[in-house]
């Protein structure tokens, strides 16, 4: 049953379908945006980004390198976002004269404004990324180098271990475990000894996974991290199994702060 035009109903519905028009030809034909090619339902929602990393399971990636095959190397993925295929762009890109702003879009998935990595203002970022410098200064970087071969030494004992014996080597799980076992040695000084591990962890790599398919999600409905402090951790492990090394991380390294 059709309502009248001049209802509250007929005044909202009109009004919102006047907006999306005018949005849409906007975003095709104003926007400064609007000369770089790429495919027009890119350009009218970010929805295009959302059915590829979601409806396809994160295949979005591999879509942007079809894009630049059709569309040449600078393409528009999205409403307010470019993507850029050329070497002669990244000294421009990462000049330490730019001052990028971070989009907010992508950094409220992480709901964490307060944090260095949070930060969308560049300037009050320069002011928080300071304080990790001597963290990532060369000289820091190289003392790392002898916890760095340790682990790598005991990731080669075990791909030799494989040797002659007929098995697959899952080697994508072994490379997590290697980055993982550095950076949990590096960042919080505990060591997981997960290059050891029977079958490099294969919880780990479900984990691991798990949370990179879950940043699209979180980038589609922003807030939803902030429900998930308020869930029982027994909830969420029971739920969702992959769940469990970050729920024994977060009661280590957190819950002693605070």
């Amino acid at each position: 049953m059709f309502f009248d035009l001049y209802s509250i109903e007929g005044i909202l519905c009109a009004s919102l379908v006047s907006y999306l028009l005018f949005r849409s030809f906007y975003r095709l034909l104003l926007d400064p945006l609007s000369s770089i090619p790429g495919p027009s339902i890119a350009a009218l929602t970010t929805h295009y980004q959302t059915y590829f990393n979601i409806i396809k399971g994160g295949q979005f990636l591999f879509k942007i390198r079809d894009l630049h095959e059709a569309y040449g190397p600078i393409i528009r993925i999205g409403p307010n976002e470019i993507h850029i295929n050329d070497p002669e762009f990244c000294d421009q890109i990462y000049s330490l004269q730019g001052r990028w702003d971070k989009d907010p879009a992508f950094v409220n998935q992480f709901d964490n404004t307060d944090s260095a990595f949070g930060t969308i203002p560049h300037e009050l970022h320069r002011i928080r990324r300071r304080a990790f410098n001597n963290f990532f200064s060369k000289q820091k970087i190289v003392s790392l180098e002898p916890m760095i071969q340790s682990i790598v030494d005991k990731l080669c004992e075990r791909l030799e271990s494989y040797s002659g014996t007929g098995k697959e080597v899952p080697i994508r799980h072994a490379y997590e475990c290697l980055t993982n076992d550095v950076v949990m040695e590096y960042a919080l000084g505990r060591g997981d000894n997960n290059v050891e591990h029977v079958d490099f962890n294969p919880e780990l790599h479900e984990t691991i996974k798990l949370l990179g398919m879950s940043g699209h999600y979180m980038k589609l409905i922003p807030g939803i991290q902030s429900i998930l402090p308020w869930i029982p951790p027994w909830v969420i492990t029971r739920l969702v199994p992959a769940m469990k090394p970050i729920v024994a991380l977060q009661k280590v390294v957190l819950l002693p702060s605070l």
